[in-house]
């Protein structure tokens, strides 16, 4: 199976970085170690070494799969997609404390971005009391790094936010078939 990574990948110097978010692996960069056979290698202390195997490598993405050494990783292979430097904006984009009618693809839903970190979503209101009490917190993250403006929603991969056009932010999803994906504030 293959799955999209709710992290950032970025190749410098002979190394490779991950970019996660407090929802995922940790927030913090972590830099490999080492190539060894075609495997990136991330050290761990704490929980043992990530070890991921590159399993294809195309001109817009690359398949690893992970090798399982670490105990708190699961075993499938994970699609990263090249991202163009043309999907950067400069413009400043606020979301917190905002209402926004979210289209992805046909699905429609509606996200009020409470604080920084929370938010609340419809489709939440459609789940039945005991659903509600069971449902974790929904998080999210902005993470701008290398220019680039993501949103890490919690149990997603992330979106890119690529501009905003009135009251509509265009977002870009680097899955296989990428979606049309917007934010149009509610007022």
């Amino acid at each position: 199976m293959m799955y999209a990574e709710p992290n950032i990948l970025t190749f410098k110097n002979g190394r490779v970085y991950s970019k996660s978010t407090d929802d995922g692996y940790g927030s913090e960069i972590k830099k490999s170690n080492r190539f060894v056979d075609s495997t990136i290698v991330f050290e761990n202390i704490e929980s043992g070494d990530e070890k991921y195997k590159i399993i294809k490598v195309e001109k817009d993405s690359l398949v690893l799969n992970s090798c399982g050494t670490s105990k708190y990783t699961l075993l499938f292979e994970k699609v990263y997609r090249k991202i163009s430097n043309n999907l950067k904006h400069k413009k400043k984009i606020d979301l917190v404390g905002k209402k926004f009618i979210y289209k992805f693809n046909n699905p429609i839903d509606t996200l009020y971005f409470k604080t920084d970190s929370t938010y609340s979503t419809t489709s939440m209101n459609k789940l039945s009391a005991i659903e509600k009490k069971l449902a974790f917190d929904l998080t999210w993250e902005r993470v701008n790094y290398e220019g680039f403006d993501f949103i890490f929603i919690s149990g997603t991969f992330p979106v890119l936010i690529i501009g905003q056009k009135g009251e509509t932010i265009n977002l870009f999803d680097y899955s296989k078939e990428s979606f049309n994906h917007s934010l149009t504030e509610l007022k």
